[in-house]
């Protein structure tokens, strides 16, 4: 196992852990399963985590949201920059909150 790799399973494990249903996805964000959506009603084994990640050593790992996670993600992005997603952001009520690469903010909050 790479280091990127062992480093996306531990990161895997911990979701797992906590109950979240993840799959792999590509740089793009884009699921690299055909046929995911079954995760939208049951979190993956340990083992289908490392047979993802022997099949798609490149892969991230993303969150499902929605009832299966209690988790409803807010994707704030635009294309007036940072400033306009800080002005957006102000609007929400105060969650755990990640900025992403594209300067834009992902808010976390409970199904």
């Amino acid at each position: 196992m790479s280091i990127q790799t062992q480093t996306i399973f531990e990161a895997g494990m911990k979701y797992l852990e906590q109950g979240y249903s993840i799959i792999p996805v590509g740089k793009d964000k884009r699921p690299l399963l055909k046929s995911w959506k079954e995760f939208q009603s049951r979190v993956p084994t340990e083992d289908e985590l490392l047979q993802w990640l022997k099949e798609f050593p490149e892969a991230n790992i993303a969150i499902v949201s929605g009832r299966v996670s209690n988790v409803t993600l807010v994707d704030i992005d635009t294309k007036g920059g940072q400033a306009q997603a800080d002005e957006i952001l102000k609007k929400f009520p105060v969650t755990f909150t990640v900025q992403t690469p594209s300067l834009g903010y992902h808010l976390y909050y409970l199904y």
